[in-house]
């Protein structure tokens, strides 16, 4: 997987660069799942949206990862995803 990819490439940079590369990986690849959950979305498949999600913030859980998630939940295609992420939330017992 990516996230493993990324945990053992740390070991291989020198150590005053492997939080900077690690961290600039972790959001190159944050973004790539972002962007490949479109074709998931284009194709009704809202499973298939969360996991893609779901595996992004497992990679990249910064304030920028979500700052950058919810502009990508801005874009008229993530439309679908707006509507069932409010349907959940209105569905949770108070």
């Amino acid at each position: 997987s990516i996230r493993r990819a990324i945990e053992i490439s740390k070991s291989y940079f020198p150590t005053e660069y492997s939080a900077q590369i690690t961290a600039r990986s972790q959001n190159h690849y944050f973004l790539y799942c972002l962007e490949s959950a479109i074709i998931p979305l284009q194709a009704g498949n809202l499973a298939g949206v969360w996991q893609a999600l779901e595996e992004a913030l497992k990679i990249d859980r910064s304030s920028e990862a979500v700052a950058n998630l919810f502009r990508w939940l801005t874009q008229e295609e993530a439309a679908p995803l707006r509507d069932e992420i409010a349907s959940r939330l209105l569905s949770v017992p108070l």
